[in-house]
């Protein structure tokens, strides 16, 4: 990102975001970067919900994929939790 901050943070929000950005590794990275020694960084993404065309949409995460960009991205393997929920109406509709 042009616009990172070396600021770290305790807390670091990614929602509905990964799927939007074009290098979704280096945005993980700026995530870990951002993200305060014993911080946490949460990231959620969609996964059944349909590709729109605003803003860009590149990408649908499964927790696997999940969990593995977020380990090049530099977090610990043992660290990340990933959790699955969803709105069925949403699914249905999509």
């Amino acid at each position: 990102c042009k616009d990172r901050t070396d600021r770290q943070y305790s807390v670091v929000i990614a929602d509905q975001v990964l799927e939007h950005v074009q290098r979704p590794l280096a945005a993980v990275q700026n995530i870990r970067a951002m993200t305060r020694p014993g911080g946490w960084a949460m990231v959620a993404t969609p996964f059944l919900f349909r590709v729109h065309a605003r803003p860009h949409d590149y990408n649908r995460w499964t927790p696997a994929g999940l969990k593995q960009v977020l380990v090049e991205g530099g977090f610990p393997q043992a660290e990340i939790q990933v959790f699955s929920w969803g709105n069925k109406a949403c699914a249905k509709a999509h």
